[in-house]
């Protein structure tokens, strides 16, 4: 893993219409976080005014129209993985938020350690899980929730992005976490079944939701079938065709191009490197900077 940045933290909030819950969990993030960190939104389809109000801040956001969770969790997944020098990605969904400053070390360190590391919540007191939630000792739970979650760079690289497949909400972060468990659960060590999870200085809430049971019904039949055919740990593009990627590309050139205008890239890159190589180079130099900006100004 590159040490360039000191174990660089991107951060990629996804949200979609929630423009006063965005706002909130934007200002609980400057506020409690301390490590060096990326921050960029990847937004589905909102009309509430949310990419205005992102974009005025100078926050790089990646947006288009809605195709739901698993895809809007790859707009920020493959921004951050392919146009900057994070060394950890971490996803938050706009609901949910730091609360204690620190969270972010325990984060870092169990990501470090586990390489993929989710959020756990509603833990039962008759039957709290094992392990003591720290970095080193996370709870062992074998069910979690998409609200938050950690990933290593080199871990994406191994494993992959969200299944297009699943569409608008349900299972698809279950899906992909169960890859990492397929690729790592002999590193672990853990009991079967049983996932790396933290309930350290983050919260989720529980505001107004898009949830469709046409969509969660959807998305279990395609989860039961990729089951049903997998023979061991795998790797998922962040596409399941040519028209995909390309229409992914074009969402985060989009945002690189508004870096660039934002920003004024310099010309001779373009000329001399190309376009999406300039726009990139430009883009870490850009964020590296805006880290320690921060939206308190």
């Amino acid at each position: 893993m590159s040490k360039k940045h000191g174990n660089l933290l991107g951060i990629g909030i996804v949200t979609r219409n929630r423009l006063s819950i965005l706002q909130h969990c934007i200002a609980e993030i400057v506020r409690h976080t301390r490590v060096p960190h990326i921050l960029m939104i990847a937004d589905d389809g909102s009309s509430d005014g949310t990419v205005a109000w992102a974009r005025a801040q100078g926050i790089p956001v990646v947006t288009g129209d809605r195709r739901g969770c698993a895809w809007n969790k790859n707009r920020a997944l493959y921004f951050l993985q392919q146009y900057t020098d994070c060394d950890l990605s971490l996803l938050f969904e706009d609901d949910t938020w730091p609360i204690t400053t620190g969270w972010d070390r325990v984060w870092v360190a169990a990501a470090l350690r586990w390489r993929h590391v989710n959020y756990c919540y509603g833990l039962d007191s008759k039957n709290w899980p094992k392990g003591l939630g720290t970095a080193d000792d996370p709870y062992q739970c074998p069910a979690f929730g998409g609200h938050c979650t950690i990933t290593t760079r080199d871990a994406l690289t191994e494993v992959g992005f969200l299944d297009t497949r699943f569409v608008g909400y349900g299972w698809e972060h279950v899906e992909w976490t169960h890859r990492f468990h397929l690729r790592y659960k002999a590193d672990w060590g853990l009991p079967e079944g049983m996932l790396p999870c933290l309930d350290f200085g983050v919260r989720a809430t529980w505001p107004e939701s898009f949830f469709d049971r046409k969509e969660v019904d959807h998305n279990g039949s395609v989860y039961t079938a990729i089951r049903a055919n997998i023979t061991g740990p795998y790797y998922c593009a962040a596409w399941q065709n040519d028209g995909e990627r390309l229409q992914l590309e074009g969402e985060v050139a989009g945002a690189l191009a508004r870096v660039d205008e934002t920003h004024k890239v310099r010309p001779q890159l373009h000329r001399h490197v190309g376009w999406h190589r300039a726009l990139a180079a430009g883009f870490r130099s850009i964020l590296f900077q805006f880290r320690h900006r921060s939206l308190a100004r």
